[in-house]
């Protein structure tokens, strides 16, 4: 038994069951208290954010406290000693778990300043799961496009299919069952324009090199600079081992020391080497931002959930999850929008097909990632792909 580590999860159930057991009594006397609607909050808050152990058992006490007080996400006032109590919370950590809360955007938190002496109530109100939805506007895109792909069977190389779409970690939609997307971009271009009907187009807009896009607006890198196109003239590799490169010196573990690797004219290169030390910068900064909630947030202000297996965190999967999240947040809603034009649409990672009306012209789909891209600041180039029907 002295060599068993401890299951975090286990604890919070052993306390959720212990709270509710000292809570009986209050339940009981509140009948007017909605106790469905305070579970469903709670499940869904916990379900969409990554609360750490101090951060549940202050929200859990919260919704006890609005019980005893107050109502359902009405404002609650409360000390430090009695927060400590109801929380089971050091009273040196009350600040802390609260202000975690509130970095989540799941309540609004206003501390009087002189709380630590026990004067001034904290002033407490947990947001509703409506408020939650409206301050995170695009946490369920990903959920709500793959739902309506899977209810979307199409025609590919003259045969009906209709993949299993999913949502990954970072927001993005992916397909299998078949793995659509593993397919080369000839094989689906030709399987997918293989019977358009006259007076129809099949689109497919992509965002040119949209994750170094991503990360030199991170870096406040001017947008112009070639980095895939230095790293070839450095290397004389192709397109794929060059991409691979740049990915591998990204989302690695260490960019300074997979540079290092790389052959010698490229690290004299000044400004690849510049890239990596700045990149390495960037992610080590991150992974102390990330490890403090154990998520991170996208350009546009969504939170990804980072790892439930806190061990294997490393300082290139939090910049993976931001660069990749924040393509996604441009890509679907413009897939779930287009919805209403076009007969067919399919995400891929930083592109989208679509099967539309010739009349609806050929770059409205480039103009609405390249808008969508602008609104949280970054200029993309988009390339389009066109074939007609008749």
């Amino acid at each position: 038994m002295s060599g068993e580590v401890p299951d975090e999860g286990a604890s919070v159930s052993r306390h959720r069951n212990k709270r509710r057991h000292m809570h009986n009594g209050n339940v009981s006397t509140r009948p007017d208290y909605p106790v469905e609607r305070a579970i469903a909050l709670e499940k869904y808050v916990r379900y969409k954010f990554p609360l750490s152990l101090l951060g549940y058992r202050m929200y859990e006490a919260i919704k006890w406290l609005e019980m005893k007080k107050t109502g359902l996400c009405q404002l609650v006032f409360a000390g430090y000693d009695e927060l400590a109590s109801e929380s089971r919370i050091d009273a040196r950590n009350i600040k802390k778990s609260l202000v975690e809360l509130r970095e989540l955007g799941v309540m609004s938190v206003k501390i009087g300043t002189p709380i630590k002496n026990g004067g001034i109530a904290t002033e407490i109100r947990r947001f509703t799961i409506a408020e939650i939805k409206q301050m995170h506007p695009h946490d369920d895109d990903a959920a709500k496009l793959a739902e309506k792909l899977r209810a979307m069977p199409f025609e590919f190389e003259g045969e009906k299919i209709c993949p299993y779409w999913d949502e990954g970690i970072t927001g993005r939609v992916s397909a299998k069952r078949p793995g659509f997307q593993t397919y080369n971009d000839l094989r689906r271009w030709k399987g997918l324009t293989r019977d358009i009907k006259p007076g129809m187009m099949m689109v497919y807009a992509d965002v040119k090199q949209a994750e170094p896009t991503v990360i030199k607006h991170l870096l406040n890198l001017p947008l112009d600079t070639d980095l895939y196109g230095l790293l070839t003239e450095a290397t004389g590799f192709n397109k794929k081992a060059v991409k691979s490169m740049m990915n591998a010196l990204a989302y690695g573990k260490n960019s300074l020391a997979y540079f290092a690797h790389w052959p010698d004219k490229a690290k004299c290169d000044n400004t690849l080497r510049t890239y990596a030390e700045l990149v390495q910068r960037y992610k080590t900064e991150l992974l102390r931002e990330a490890r403090k909630t154990w998520s991170v947030k996208t350009l546009q202000g969504r939170l990804v959930t980072v790892i439930k297996d806190k061990k294997r965190l490393h300082a290139g999967r939090p910049f993976n999850w931001r660069v990749q999240g924040t393509i996604a947040d441009i890509i679907n809603p413009i897939c779930l929008g287009l919805f209403d034009k076009a007969e067919l649409v399919i995400p891929l990672h930083d592109g989208i097909y679509a099967l539309l009306p010739t009349a609806i012209g050929e770059t409205y789909v480039a103009d609405l990632i390249t808008e969508g891209a602008r609104q949280i600041g970054i200029a993309a180039r988009v390339v389009t792909q066109v074939k007609y029907g008749g």
